[in-house]
């Protein structure tokens, strides 16, 4: 059961992480400002490395598997990464109330 509360709450706290990496990204890209993307993915892969030292540095006062936090927190940052990355290829879904007229 320890290794599942560490799970989850690596889940919890990468999840906060991706929310602020995606929220950082979302907003220079709807600057228009270009040029600024690649500083963007450094600083996100500086927050990341920051979440998981956060772990590492707190691990004698979780009361749970911080090896299983890291486990969690990782996996969420990787996958909302990748999940960001794939929906940007792809472009914006159109909503349904966008409709053109013929």
């Amino acid at each position: 059961m320890n290794y599942v509360i560490g799970i989850l709450a690596g889940v919890v706290w990468g999840g906060l992480g991706a929310l602020l990496n995606n929220l950082l990204l979302k907003k220079t890209v709807a600057g228009g400002n270009t040029q600024r993307v690649f500083a963007v993915f450094l600083t996100r892969t500086v927050l990341d490395v920051a979440f998981l030292a956060v772990i590492v540095l707190a691990r004698h006062l979780l009361p749970f598997s911080y090896e299983m936090a890291l486990v969690g927190t990782a996996g969420t940052l990787g996958l909302s990464s990748t999940w960001l990355a794939f929906r940007h290829a792809a472009g914006e879904p159109k909503k349904k109330d966008d409709k053109t007229e013929e």
